[in-house]
């Protein structure tokens, strides 16, 4: 049953055969994020601020299944490199029981969801909140489910068929939402019941994939044995990430709040928009990002650590370079692209969005293929305290600078600091462990 699977040998060109689909994959996801936004923005303008400010929630549970697919990609991705495969095929059932234990508290969750917008201070569209975001709960298991799988294949060296099913997800909701909002006058449930029934397919299918055996790694009770380690080795990755993802729905709810006092509902959907426009610009880097986790996994695993590290090198250089040309072209469409939102007469805003936005992606790149290098080889753990520290951070400089800078700008400059802060932080870290693996003999390096 032993299929080998080898990203060692020749790590360029397993990289590349890696990340060219995840590259696609990324982009075709911000990008469909930014159509999608756009369909709402054709609703009312209470039905977009309602999804506006439920969308943190709703990224929130698709990061849970993505976080804890990540755990077991990475403890995959070590077992492979070390040619332990019954490890390996006991691991994707480990997680797959977690992501079980997540949906149920995904519908336990509705029943306080209510309140959760109040905190949120959305009493105003508040029915419009709930009306899209309770299906996404209820149904939740289909977006964790397909985050989840699309990280178990990734491990295994397949990044092809989770690209395909996702973009082919994202391609039929991007049909569905005019018709289910429009054409059917469903509105805002419309938006939500789109999402839902575009993911069942990809679901369906990464389900059948593994039942009929057409996966490296096999889905199979016959190789599952509990290992309370195993848990802990996919929860040692899988909580940081989501930590660091919550952490961003915290900020991204401290922000609005401050938006909306500064700028009104505005402010909401400009901030949203960006959100969107960032995602796009920066699916390169996630792109590069994911790539490098999954190689450095089997590099750490293969106890490669001098290649690993002049990987990691080799593909900083180029997210750095790719950030920085992004981020010159947006500098120059910027109206174009906020206009078609119906966002007017913010010109002053926008220059200053693009022109922060260049040192923000700048900084991004650094600190997110540090990160998904640390992810790779399971130290996710060192990103902890940096991560708290950033938000904690930005909510105080926040908060003071807006005494004194324009409506907005208070925001952007504390992003900036404390993505630059982030940026330093990881590559410290990562430079500190490769020293200390270079110091250990391998016989004596541990893989997990």
């Amino acid at each position: 049953m032993n299929k080998k699977i080898d990203l060692v040998s020749q790590p360029k060109k397993s990289y590349w055969k890696l990340t060219i689909p995840l590259l696609s994959f990324e982009i075709f996801n911000a990008f469909y994020g930014l159509v999608d936004i756009y369909w709402a923005s054709q609703l009312t303008s209470d039905a977009f601020y309602a999804i506006s400010v439920s969308t943190p929630l709703f990224i929130l549970i698709c990061c849970v299944g993505e976080c804890v697919g990540q755990g077991t990609n990475s403890i995959m991705s070590r077992y492979i490199g070390s040619n332990d495969y019954n490890s390996t095929y006991n691991s994707i059932i480990h997680g797959l029981i977690l992501i079980g234990i997540v949906w149920i508290i995904c519908l336990f969750s509705i029943l306080f969801i209510d309140n959760i917008f109040v905190l949120l201070k959305v009493e105003e569209s508040m029915d419009l909140a709930l009306i899209y975001t309770i299906p996404l709960f209820t149904f939740s298991i289909i977006l964790l489910i397909v985050n989840y799988f699309s990280q178990t294949l990734q491990a295994e060296g397949n990044s092809k068929t989770p690209t395909i099913l996702v973009i082919g997800a994202n391609i039929l909701n991007i049909i569905l939402d005019p018709i289910f909002m429009f054409v059917l006058n469903w509105g805002i449930l419309g938006a939500a019941y789109a999402t839902i029934m575009s993911f069942l397919t990809a679901a369906i299918i990464m389900i059948y994939w593994y039942l009929s055996k057409k996966t490296k790694v096999p889905l199979n009770l016959k190789y599952f044995n509990i290992q309370l380690r195993i848990f802990y080795e996919i929860l040692k990755v899988a909580l940081p990430n989501l930590f660091n993802d919550a952490i961003w729905c915290i900020s991204a709810i401290y922000i609005n709040g401050v938006l909306i006092e500064e700028l009104g509902k505005t402010g909401i959907l400009l901030y949203s928009t960006s959100s969107k426009i960032r995602d796009l610009l920066l699916a390169p880097i996630k792109g590069l990002g994911r790539g490098v986790m999954i190689l450095s996994g089997h590099l750490f695993g293969a106890k490669e650590i001098n290649e690993l590290k002049n990987m990691y090198n080799y593909v900083l250089k180029i997210s750095v370079s790719a950030a920085l040309i992004l981020g010159m072209i947006f500098l120059f469409i910027r109206d174009l692209v906020y206009k078609s939102f119906n966002i007017m007469n913010m010109e002053l805003s926008v220059l200053a969005i693009s022109i922060f936005g260049i040192f923000i992606f700048l900084s991004i790149s650094f600190s997110y293929i540090s990160a998904k290098t640390i992810d790779g080889f399971g130290k996710s753990y060192y990103s902890l305290i940096p991560t708290a520290l950033k938000i904690v951070l930005m909510m105080i400089l926040i908060s003071l600078l807006r005494q004194y800078l324009p409506k907005g700008i208070s925001v952007l400059v504390s992003i900036l600091i404390c993505e630059i802060m982030m940026a330093v932080i990881y590559y410290v870290v990562l430079k500190f462990l490769f020293k200390r693996f270079e110091s250990t003999d391998k016989e004596d390096l541990k893989v997990v």
